[in-house]
């Protein structure tokens, strides 16, 4: 396995982690992989350390390659600005594509709840989406970016014909989003 990450901004801590499948000889007929990056909740407060490594691992494990979107939270909190650390990830993905096998037909992002406003706004807003949009608890309606204390749009109102497939899950036990 291969990890490096990737600083978009040292001071607000805007990074891009990857776990990528080193090729070996007994991978040979594999090819190029499916991609997913996981977008950690918190609220735009923080990003939460237990939906991201973790997760990330979970999906390495299984063969995909991975990575963790750390994005602007907290003092920096900026929708903009986060919305662009998403589109540098995506491009630092697709730069990494050729050496490491990506499959960028197959870069899907999975965000949880702020995570999950984030990654539905890369697959609606963003010229380059992702191919695959998993949304967990997202927070995408406009009253919750109130509470989130982040101007930033309603996210429900964006999508179109050109959103990606989505898959979106919550609990029957989550009485907030």
């Amino acid at each position: 396995m291969f990890v490096e990450t990737f600083s978009f901004d040292k001071t607000a801590h805007a990074s891009l982690t990857v776990y990528l499948h080193e090729e070996k000889p007994e991978f040979s007929r594999v090819g190029k992989r499916p991609f997913v990056l996981v977008i950690p909740g918190g609220g735009y407060n923080f990003c939460s350390e237990r939906e991201g490594e973790p997760i990330a691992l979970q999906f390495l494990a299984h063969g995909y390659h991975a990575g963790v979107l750390r994005y602007h939270v907290g003092e920096h909190r900026h929708f903009k600005k986060a919305l662009e650390d998403g589109e540098k990830a995506l491009a630092k993905i697709d730069a990494l594509a050729q050496d490491w096998a990506i499959d960028t037909d197959k870069v899907a992002v999975l965000g949880f709840s702020a995570g999950g406003h984030l990654a539905a706004a890369m697959s609606n807003l963003l010229e380059r989406k992702p191919s695959l949009c998993l949304l967990g608890y997202p927070a995408i309606l406009k009253s919750f970016s109130e509470v989130m204390q982040i101007d930033a749009p309603s996210l429900e109102t964006t999508v179109s014909h050109n959103t990606p497939p989505t898959f979106l899950f919550s609990t029957f036990e989550d009485n907030v989003v």
